[in-house]
């Protein structure tokens, strides 16, 4: 009797969760307080010295922080990032006119309570971008432990009309 073969399966790619502006300032907060928290431990570890804040931040920032790489092509902007290490079902994902921030959380790791944001077990990346985009248009997903993300650019009559006078 001939042995069954296993079928070859593609992988499901996984859809982040978009978040909402309110979601998006506690990532920003999150992050915030992460950077400032390692830049007190990096004035502490140099014994304290003065008038490094911002040489101990700009560390900080770039220990916490990984950046998302950006391309533009026509009316749309690609972000993509290497998310090997972390859970594909616990991103975040915020846009907002010009700034993108991701939440990476690795699994089993959410908060208890609602109200707590920053886990040691989580990390973040972001991208400011040059351009204008629709955070509505914003689409995202994990495959092969790559996130990518696509948001439309804002037509310049549109940003301008959004702005208003």
């Amino acid at each position: 009797m001939p042995s069954a073969k296993p079928a070859l399966t593609a992988k499901r790619a996984v859809t982040p969760r978009l978040v909402d502006k309110i979601e998006g300032q506690k990532i920003a907060q999150a992050l915030h307080q992460r950077i400032s928290e390692r830049a007190y431990r990096l004035y502490l570890e140099s014994g304290r010295q003065d008038g490094n804040d911002e040489k101990n931040w700009i560390q900080a920032k770039s220990e916490m922080l990984q950046i998302l790489e950006t391309r533009g092509s026509g009316t749309w902007v690609s972000l993509t990032a290497s998310i090997t290490d972390w859970s594909p079902e616990n991103v975040e994902v915020y846009v907002d006119a010009h700034r993108v921030l991701v939440k990476l959380e690795k699994a089993g790791s959410a908060a208890a309570s609602e109200g707590a944001v920053c886990e040691a077990s989580s990390s973040f990346l972001a991208a400011d971008l040059d351009v204008e985009v629709d955070p509505a248009t914003a689409t995202a997903a994990v495959r092969d432990r790559t996130l990518n993300l696509m948001v439309k650019k804002r037509s310049t009559a549109n940003a301008t009309r959004r702005r208003g006078p």
